[in-house]
């Protein structure tokens, strides 16, 4: 078994009689995503990002680009008791970045990307990290309060999105940071 956390490799949280803004919690298993659940890594992550289209137009995710990311950072992965994939986000070690943070949409705004990001969290401060960055696109404010919420604040730096034919509209890409320990 690898370490998740701290804890065991696979982590039951919450249960199904549990209920949160009115909805019916799913029983989920956090744990390190491998490369056989790259396909599903790929398609919640197209799903979950179909969101940003209109001001970006990234490739789709690809198992190829899943197996790639693993090669220098980790995906935690969010299954349910079925064991179908319903969130993940990567834990890129060298940058101490916390990317691509993912749930099926049907299931978002239930807490599940929180427990997810208190996962990523905790995976780094056991690898040593004292601070974790996030970056989102200036064009979705509702990531710029979802953050905050988490603990993450500005660190004053943004970047701007090269144009390129994949950029639909001016975009910056806003940096956080929050402390961890």
């Amino acid at each position: 078994m690898v370490p998740l956390g701290g804890r065991a490799a696979e982590r039951e949280t919450l249960g199904g009689n549990y209920a949160h803004k009115g909805f019916h919690l799913i029983m989920v298993t956090i744990r390190e995503g491998q490369t056989g659940d790259s396909t599903a890594i790929a398609d919640l992550l197209n799903r979950a990002f179909e969101v940003e289209h209109p001001y970006l137009d990234e490739p789709p995710e690809t198992q190829d680009s899943v197996v790639s990311a693993m090669r220098h950072g980790v995906y935690l992965v969010a299954v349910d008791i079925q064991g179908h994939l319903i969130g993940c986000v990567l834990v890129d070690l060298p940058s101490t970045f916390i990317l691509k943070l993912a749930v099926d949409p049907p299931l978002q705004k239930r807490g599940y990307g929180r427990q997810l990001m208190n996962e990523a969290e905790q995976y780094g401060r056991n690898k040593g990290w004292t601070v974790a960055f996030v970056s989102i696109l200036d064009v979705r404010p509702e990531l710029l309060e979802y953050y905050r919420r988490q603990g993450y604040i500005s660190t004053g730096e943004s970047q701007q999105i090269r144009q390129s034919s994949r950029l639909r509209q001016p975009c910056r890409l806003i940096k956080m940071q929050k402390c961890l320990v």
